[in-house]
C-alpha cells in the first residue's frame, strides 16, 4: 500500500478553519496515511510571506521535505477548507499518474470546476472545458491544487522554493499551483489527471460548502 502523506497549510488567512482539523483529515478513508498540518504559527518560513499564495508554496515545501525525510510515495495536498471524499486517497491514486487531482468547484461559481487548458501556452489564458468533457477524466493543463496527489518523485526536479507570489510570472496572476504545474510541464511534459469521482467539499465563511456541479449544504 503507497505511503501517503496529506499536506494541509493552516494561514492566518483561514484560521476560522482551524477547528476544522484533524476531523477532516480522519474523513479519509485509507490506512497508511499521515497528516502534515502546517500552521504559519509555528513556522516562520510560512509567516515572513506577504502574501496567501506565497504562505502556501512555502508550507507545501515544508510538506515535501517531510515527505522525502518521512519515506513517502505520495504528498497529497489539501486545501485548509477542503473536506476531501472519504475515498479521495483510492480514487486519485487509481489514476495511475504522477499527479492527480479531483474535480474542486470554483469558489466564485460553483458550476464550473476549477480545472481548464490554454489556449496556448504563450498566453495562458484558460479555456473552461464543457462539464461533458470534465467527467470523462481527461489530463487537463491544471487542476485544482486543493485537492492534488503528487508522487514524491516529481520533487526530485521541481519544487515551490522560486515561487515568489502570484506575481512569478509578469504581466498575470499566478496561484502558487498553477506555478508548479506549469514547472511540471516544463520539466517532465506532463499534465495533471482529472479524476472525477473525487468531488472535494469547499467551506466558506458564510456556514455554507460548495461541490461541483452546484451542491450546497451548510456545514456551521
Amino acid at each position: 500500500m503507497e505511503k501517503v502523506l496529506v499536506v494541509v497549510v493552516l494561514t492566518s488567512f483561514e484560521r476560522s478553519f482551524a477547528p476544522l482539523w484533524p476531523r477532516l483529515f480522519d474523513v479519509l478513508d485509507y490506512r497508511n496515511k499521515s497528516l502534515a498540518l502546517l500552521d504559519e504559527t509555528f513556522y516562520p518560513q510560512i509567516s515572513r510571506q506577504a502574501t496567501f499564495e506565497g504562505k502556501i508554496a512555502a508550507g507545501r515545501e515544508i510538506g515535501v521535505e517531510m515527505a522525502k525525510r518521512g519515506g513517502f510515495d505520495f504528498v497529497l495536498f489539501l486545501g485548509a477548507r477542503i473536506e476531501p471524499p472519504a475515498k479521495a486517497i483510492e480514487v486519485l491514486l487509481s489514476a495511475k499518474a504522477a499527479i492527480a487531482g479531483g474535480l474542486v468547484a470554483d469558489p466564485a461559481n460553483s458550476g464550473r470546476a476549477l480545472a481548464w487548458n490554454y489556449e496556448n501556452r504563450q498566453n495562458l489564458r484558460p479555456v473552461y472545458p464543457k462539464r461533458s468533457f470534465l467527467f470523462s477524466d481527461p489530463s487537463l493543463d491544471y487542476v485544482s491544487g486543493d485537492c492534488l496527489l503528487c508522487a514524491l518523485r516529481v520533487f526530485d526536479r521541481v519544487n515551490f522554493a522560486d515561487y515568489i507570489g502570484p506575481i512569478s510570472i509578469p504581466g498575470r496572476w499566478t496561484p502558487a499551483d498553477e506555478f508548479f504545474l506549469l514547472k511540471i510541464y516544463q520539466s517532465f511534459k506532463i499534465r495533471p489527471k482529472l479524476v472525477s469521482s473525487c468531488r472535494p467539499w469547499r467551506y466558506d465563511l458564510d456556514g455554507r460548502a460548495h461541490r461541483f456541479y452546484g451542491e450546497v449544504k451548510q456545514w456551521q
